[in-house]
C-alpha cells in the first residue's frame, strides 16, 4: 500500500510540474508580446483570486485573528504539504507580531527545477498578501525576503492594523 501510494504522489508531483512549466511558457510569451506590465498584472490576478478563496475560508470560522489564520494557513494546510518553518517566540507575540521564517518551500523545489522562479514569485509568493486581506482585512502582512528570490528564508510578519 505505502509503495502505491508512493507512487501516486510521484505522479500528482510531475503533473503540477508540468502545469506549472506550461504557465512559464505562457507568461514568458505574453511578456514578450506584452511588455513587463504582465507582471503587475499577474500579481493582482494572484492577490484577487486569494482574497476570493480566503474570504469563504473566514466565513467558516468562529474567529478571524491571527491565531485562526496561522493554524489554518500554516499548521494545517502549509505544514502538511512539505513547507518547514519557525515561529516567533511568545514575547514576541505579546507585543502583537506574529514572525515567522519559512526555510523550505516545494514551490521553490519546482520552481528552481524548470528555472521559473521570477513567475513562482508572482504566481504563489504575491498570493500571501491577498491571503490576509481576504482572511481579515485588518491583518497586516509583510516580508522583506523569500526564497523564490534566492533569500536563506521567506520572513512573515502578521499583526493587527493600528485602528485610529
Amino acid at each position: 500500500m505505502q509503495e502505491k501510494i508512493k507512487e501516486l504522489q510521484k505522479t500528482i508531483d510531475i503533473i503540477q510540474e508540468r502545469r506549472f512549466q506550461e504557465k512559464v511558457e505562457i507568461l514568458n510569451f505574453l511578456r514578450e508580446k506584452l511588455g513587463n506590465q504582465i507582471e503587475s498584472l499577474i500579481d493582482e490576478y494572484t492577490k484577487q483570486d486569494a482574497i476570493k478563496q480566503w474570504k469563504k475560508i473566514a466565513q467558516k470560522q468562529e474567529k478571524q485573528d491571527i491565531p485562526t489564520l496561522i493554524e489554518i494557513l500554516w499548521n494545517q494546510m502549509c505544514g502538511s504539504n512539505g513547507f518547514k518553518f519557525t515561529m516567533t517566540e511568545e514575547k514576541e507575540k505579546e507585543n502583537g507580531e506574529y514572525r515567522m521564517n519559512v526555510t523550505h518551500c516545494p514551490f521553490v523545489e519546482v520552481a528552481n527545477k524548470i528555472q521559473g522562479n521570477e513567475w513562482g514569485y508572482h504566481l504563489f509568493c504575491m498570493s500571501d498578501f491577498g491571503i490576509t486581506e481576504g482572511f481579515n482585512p485588518n491583518i497586516e502582512f509583510s516580508r522583506t525576503k523569500t526564497l523564490m528570490q534566492g533569500d536563506n528564508c521567506c520572513n512573515h510578519c502578521y499583526k493587527m492594523k493600528s485602528m485610529k
